[in-house]
Protein backbone atom coordinates (compact mmCIF):
# COMPACT_ATOMS: atom_id res chain seq x y z
CA UNK A 1 0.00 0.00 0.00
CA UNK A 2 1.22 3.52 -0.85
CA UNK A 3 2.12 5.98 1.90
CA UNK A 4 -0.38 7.97 3.05
CA UNK A 5 0.77 11.46 4.08
CA UNK A 6 -1.04 13.38 7.59
CA UNK A 7 1.44 15.72 8.30
CA UNK A 8 -0.74 19.13 6.70
CA UNK A 9 -4.00 17.70 8.23
CA UNK A 10 -5.90 20.21 10.36
CA UNK A 11 -8.55 21.59 11.59
CA UNK A 12 -11.18 23.67 9.15
CA UNK A 13 -14.04 26.01 9.80
CA UNK A 14 -16.39 22.76 9.42
CA UNK A 15 -14.87 20.92 12.52
CA UNK A 16 -15.47 23.51 14.94
CA UNK A 17 -18.87 21.63 15.48
CA UNK A 18 -16.96 18.86 16.63
CA UNK A 19 -14.88 21.04 18.86
CA UNK A 20 -17.87 21.60 20.79
CA UNK A 21 -19.10 18.57 21.04
CA UNK A 22 -15.99 17.59 23.26
CA UNK A 23 -16.46 20.73 24.62
CA UNK A 24 -20.55 19.58 25.91
CA UNK A 25 -22.21 22.46 23.43
CA UNK A 26 -26.18 21.21 23.28
CA UNK A 27 -27.48 24.28 21.81
CA UNK A 28 -25.84 27.25 24.28
CA UNK A 29 -25.42 31.00 22.99
CA UNK A 30 -21.78 31.48 22.06
CA UNK A 31 -20.52 35.05 23.78
CA UNK A 32 -18.22 36.89 21.45
CA UNK A 33 -15.16 36.68 24.26
CA UNK A 34 -16.16 32.46 24.31
CA UNK A 35 -15.99 32.51 20.43
CA UNK A 36 -12.81 34.16 19.96
CA UNK A 37 -11.45 31.73 22.54
CA UNK A 38 -12.40 28.80 20.06
CA UNK A 39 -10.99 30.03 17.42
CA UNK A 40 -7.52 30.83 18.81
CA UNK A 41 -7.31 27.57 20.60
CA UNK A 42 -7.97 25.99 16.93
CA UNK A 43 -5.46 27.77 15.56
CA UNK A 44 -3.15 27.01 18.25
CA UNK A 45 -3.60 22.85 18.25
CA UNK A 46 -3.50 23.45 13.98
CA UNK A 47 0.27 25.02 14.60
CA UNK A 48 1.48 22.63 17.61
CA UNK A 49 0.27 19.86 15.67
CA UNK A 50 2.52 17.16 14.13
CA UNK A 51 0.07 14.16 13.13
CA UNK A 52 1.85 11.14 12.12
CA UNK A 53 0.51 7.45 11.12
CA UNK A 54 1.92 3.91 11.09
CA UNK A 55 0.13 1.20 9.55
CA UNK A 56 0.94 -2.55 8.52
CA UNK A 57 -0.91 -5.65 7.15
CA UNK A 58 -1.44 -8.91 7.83
CA UNK A 59 -2.63 -12.28 6.55
CA UNK A 60 -5.63 -14.14 8.28
CA UNK A 61 -5.97 -17.87 8.09
CA UNK A 62 -8.73 -19.43 6.23
CA UNK A 63 -10.14 -20.99 9.15
CA UNK A 64 -10.32 -17.35 10.63
CA UNK A 65 -7.40 -17.91 13.88
CA UNK A 66 -5.05 -14.83 13.86
CA UNK A 67 -1.68 -15.52 13.46
CA UNK A 68 1.10 -15.15 16.30
CA UNK A 69 1.94 -11.94 15.48
CA UNK A 70 -1.71 -11.09 16.09
CA UNK A 71 -2.24 -12.74 19.49
CA UNK A 72 -3.10 -9.60 21.55
CA UNK A 73 -6.78 -9.44 19.22
CA UNK A 74 -8.27 -10.98 22.37
CA UNK A 75 -12.66 -11.38 23.07
CA UNK A 76 -15.24 -12.38 21.34
CA UNK A 77 -16.08 -8.99 19.99
CA UNK A 78 -12.78 -8.21 17.58
CA UNK A 79 -13.72 -11.37 15.83
CA UNK A 80 -16.92 -10.68 15.69
CA UNK A 81 -15.79 -7.56 13.83
CA UNK A 82 -13.32 -9.21 11.72
CA UNK A 83 -15.81 -11.96 10.36
CA UNK A 84 -15.10 -12.83 6.86
CA UNK A 85 -11.96 -11.03 6.74
CA UNK A 86 -8.87 -12.29 5.40
CA UNK A 87 -6.75 -9.42 5.96
CA UNK A 88 -6.00 -7.60 9.62
CA UNK A 89 -4.76 -4.21 9.18
CA UNK A 90 -3.49 -2.39 12.57
CA UNK A 91 -3.03 1.36 12.71
CA UNK A 92 -1.25 4.20 14.89
CA UNK A 93 -1.58 7.68 14.58
CA UNK A 94 -0.77 10.72 16.89
CA UNK A 95 -0.65 14.49 15.99
CA UNK A 96 2.70 14.78 18.22
CA UNK A 97 3.87 15.64 21.93
CA UNK A 98 3.92 19.66 21.42
CA UNK A 99 0.41 20.14 21.66
CA UNK A 100 0.21 17.99 24.82
CA UNK A 101 2.65 20.44 26.35
CA UNK A 102 0.56 23.56 25.59
CA UNK A 103 -2.53 21.99 26.66
CA UNK A 104 -0.51 21.56 29.87
CA UNK A 105 0.98 24.84 30.00
CA UNK A 106 -2.27 26.18 29.51
CA UNK A 107 -3.45 24.69 32.35
CA UNK A 108 -1.77 26.50 34.92
CA UNK A 109 -2.30 30.22 33.31
CA UNK A 110 -5.79 29.66 31.43
CA UNK A 111 -7.61 26.44 32.28
CA UNK A 112 -10.96 27.60 30.16
CA UNK A 113 -8.35 27.67 26.88
CA UNK A 114 -7.12 24.13 28.03
CA UNK A 115 -9.74 22.43 28.05
CA UNK A 116 -11.08 24.25 24.59
CA UNK A 117 -7.31 22.95 23.30
CA UNK A 118 -7.67 19.50 24.65
CA UNK A 119 -11.21 19.17 22.97
CA UNK A 120 -9.71 20.50 19.66
CA UNK A 121 -6.80 18.14 20.15
CA UNK A 122 -8.99 15.32 20.67
CA UNK A 123 -10.79 16.30 16.96
CA UNK A 124 -8.01 16.75 15.57
CA UNK A 125 -6.94 13.07 16.04
CA UNK A 126 -10.14 12.26 15.12
CA UNK A 127 -10.35 13.92 11.82
CA UNK A 128 -6.48 12.26 11.17
CA UNK A 129 -7.90 8.68 11.54
CA UNK A 130 -11.09 9.62 9.23
CA UNK A 131 -8.70 10.91 6.34
CA UNK A 132 -6.38 7.66 6.84
CA UNK A 133 -9.48 5.38 6.58
CA UNK A 134 -10.86 6.78 3.89
CA UNK A 135 -7.85 6.67 1.72
CA UNK A 136 -7.11 3.25 2.83
CA UNK A 137 -10.81 2.72 1.90
CA UNK A 138 -10.52 4.10 -1.26
CA UNK A 139 -6.90 2.13 -2.00
CA UNK A 140 -8.54 -1.24 -0.99
CA UNK A 141 -11.53 -1.01 -2.77
CA UNK A 142 -9.80 0.23 -6.14
CA UNK A 143 -8.34 -3.50 -6.19
CA UNK A 144 -11.60 -5.11 -5.44
CA UNK A 145 -11.44 -5.21 -1.63
CA UNK A 146 -13.39 -4.03 1.06
CA UNK A 147 -12.44 -2.26 4.61
CA UNK A 148 -14.35 -2.25 7.42
CA UNK A 149 -14.69 0.38 10.17
CA UNK A 150 -12.31 1.16 12.88
CA UNK A 151 -11.93 -1.23 16.10
CA UNK A 152 -9.75 0.06 19.21
CA UNK A 153 -8.50 -0.91 22.36
CA UNK A 154 -11.16 -0.71 25.22
CA UNK A 155 -13.86 -1.09 22.79
CA UNK A 156 -15.63 -3.58 23.14
CA UNK A 157 -14.11 -7.12 25.31
CA UNK A 158 -10.94 -6.14 23.40
CA UNK A 159 -8.89 -5.15 26.28
CA UNK A 160 -6.60 -2.49 27.26
CA UNK A 161 -3.63 -4.04 27.46
CA UNK A 162 -3.79 -5.17 24.05
CA UNK A 163 -2.32 -1.55 23.39
CA UNK A 164 1.03 -2.90 24.10
CA UNK A 165 0.72 -5.28 21.24
CA UNK A 166 0.18 -3.18 19.01
CA UNK A 167 3.28 -1.03 20.49
CA UNK A 168 5.36 -4.53 19.45
CA UNK A 169 3.36 -5.42 16.19
CA UNK A 170 3.85 -1.32 15.03
CA UNK A 171 6.94 -0.31 16.71
CA UNK A 172 4.95 3.19 17.20
CA UNK A 173 7.66 4.74 19.22
CA UNK A 174 8.77 5.21 15.71
CA UNK A 175 6.14 7.77 15.70
CA UNK A 176 6.81 9.33 19.10
CA UNK A 177 4.18 7.18 21.05
CA UNK A 178 4.82 5.51 24.70
CA UNK A 179 3.53 3.69 26.58
CA UNK A 180 2.91 3.60 30.65
CA UNK A 181 2.82 0.41 32.98
CA UNK A 182 -0.79 1.01 32.45
CA UNK A 183 -1.03 0.86 29.25
CA UNK A 184 -2.24 4.60 28.33
CA UNK A 185 -0.40 6.18 25.36
CA UNK A 186 1.73 9.15 25.45
CA UNK A 187 0.96 11.87 23.37
CA UNK A 188 -2.43 11.51 24.66
CA UNK A 189 -3.90 12.56 21.52
CA UNK A 190 -2.98 9.38 20.08
CA UNK A 191 -4.90 6.47 18.61
CA UNK A 192 -4.44 2.57 17.73
CA UNK A 193 -6.92 0.75 15.51
CA UNK A 194 -8.01 -2.98 13.89
CA UNK A 195 -9.36 -2.64 10.37
CA UNK A 196 -10.46 -5.94 8.75
CA UNK A 197 -10.09 -6.31 4.99
CA UNK A 198 -12.22 -8.70 2.91
CA UNK A 199 -13.21 -10.01 -0.37
CA UNK A 200 -17.00 -9.12 -0.05
CA UNK A 201 -18.90 -5.98 1.00
CA UNK A 202 -19.03 -5.85 5.47
CA UNK A 203 -21.40 -4.65 7.02
CA UNK A 204 -20.00 -1.11 9.32
CA UNK A 205 -20.46 -2.11 12.94
CA UNK A 206 -22.10 0.67 14.64
CA UNK A 207 -20.80 2.18 18.40
CA UNK A 208 -22.63 1.39 20.92
CA UNK A 209 -22.42 2.43 24.77
CA UNK A 210 -23.79 -1.17 25.94
CA UNK A 211 -20.55 -2.74 24.61
CA UNK A 212 -17.93 0.41 25.95
CA UNK A 213 -14.94 -0.98 28.48
CA UNK A 214 -15.69 3.17 29.33
CA UNK A 215 -18.84 4.07 29.04
CA UNK A 216 -18.81 4.08 33.59
CA UNK A 217 -16.42 6.74 33.38
CA UNK A 218 -17.57 8.13 30.08
CA UNK A 219 -17.80 12.08 29.75
CA UNK A 220 -19.74 11.74 26.96
CA UNK A 221 -22.84 9.57 28.62
CA UNK A 222 -22.69 12.11 31.86
CA UNK A 223 -23.74 14.68 29.57
CA UNK A 224 -26.29 12.44 28.05
CA UNK A 225 -24.41 12.28 24.47
CA UNK A 226 -22.34 9.69 22.67
CA UNK A 227 -19.18 9.55 21.18
CA UNK A 228 -20.25 8.23 17.78
CA UNK A 229 -23.45 8.44 15.14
Amino acid sequence: MKKIDVADIELKPEDRSEVLRYLGYSGQIIEEPLEKDIEAAIQAVNDSAEPRILYKIYDIAEDGDFKDDLHFLEGDDIRRHLSGCNKVLLMAATIGMKTDLMIRQAAIRNPIQSIIMDSAGSTLIEVVCDTVEAELREEVEAEGQYLTSRFSPGYGDLPLHAQKGFFDALEIRRIGIHLSEDDLMTPRKSVTAVLGIADHPVKKKERSCNSCNLRECCRFRARGNVCGE
